[in-house]
């Protein structure tokens, strides 16, 4: 994608699927940033075993490792919440899966309280593992009839944006067993000629999503693995997890 979250140029206001929304979404170009959303839906802090909603989302996050020194995760404003906040938003698209969310934790990346806007993981649990589903072909859907020309956000203060796709760059990845993928290497411009390149990810398995937001620069700077590779940690965290978590459903 909060992204994110969305995803979102806000400046150019990107509003890119899976990029998370709220006010803590910053007006720096390109930033994956919160935005208000128009069907909110209340979190549900369910336990499944040891693993609360909150613990889960933090297992499939960033951990040690992942940034280099001395970059760090922050959580955005509003990233642990649900009501009020956007995940998926791309192409003018709506998205009817955003009323199965239940919990959902964005954290992006600073150095010296200064945001490195590109970069971000947000993580989401749906009401049932076809809500996840659900929202994975939404954001198909979106990108394969996303139109040629200029398209309103859904969202209020993004402006018009037009999205350009290039091949997929997972084509040649190895798959993450029980894992489901779906990669995009987009352009997005506005109609003032601001343009970003950001490649997103998303991996959904059972009621569990993760969207990766992130662009070439921001990787290069602070990740300390290639996109292939994180993406490839990102599947295992969610393989790793107890059936049962990703597998229980929660009523609304």
């Amino acid at each position: 994608m909060h992204r994110a979250r969305v995803a979102v140029i806000v400046g150019l206001a990107l509003s890119v699927a899976g990029c998370s929304g709220g006010s803590d979404k910053s007006s720096h170009p390109s930033s994956q940033t919160s935005r208000t959303s128009t069907t909110p839906s209340a979190p549900t802090s369910t336990t499944v075993g040891d693993l609360s909603n909150p613990a889960v989302l933090r297992r499939v996050s960033w951990q040690n490792g992942d940034l280099r020194a001395p970059y760090h995760p922050v959580l955005f404003l509003g990233g642990d919440q649900v009501g009020e906040q956007v995940t998926l938003d791309m192409c003018g698209a709506t998205f009817p899966s955003e009323v199965r969310r239940r919990a959902r934790h964005q954290v992006g990346v600073e150095r010296a309280q200064k945001r490195l806007s590109d970069i971000s993981i947000e993580a989401v649990l749906y009401d049932f593992p076809a809500g996840a589903g659900q929202a994975m072909r939404e954001i198909r859907a979106a990108k394969a009839s996303c139109p040629s020309d200029y398209v309103n956000s859904r969202v209020a203060g993004v402006p018009a944006l037009r999205f350009r796709f290039a091949p997929a760059p997972d084509s040649s990845w190895p798959k993450v067993d029980g894992v489901d993928r779906f990669a995009i290497d987009a352009t997005v411009n506005d109609q003032a000629g601001t343009t970003k390149h950001i490649d997103l990810v998303y991996l959904q398995r059972g009621r569990l999503l993760v969207a990766f937001y992130s662009d070439p620069q921001a990787r290069a700077t602070a990740l300390t693995r290639s996109l292939r590779a994180f993406t490839r940690v990102l599947a295992q965290r969610m393989a790793a997890l107890p059936a049962k978590v990703v597998n229980n459903t929660v009523e609304a």
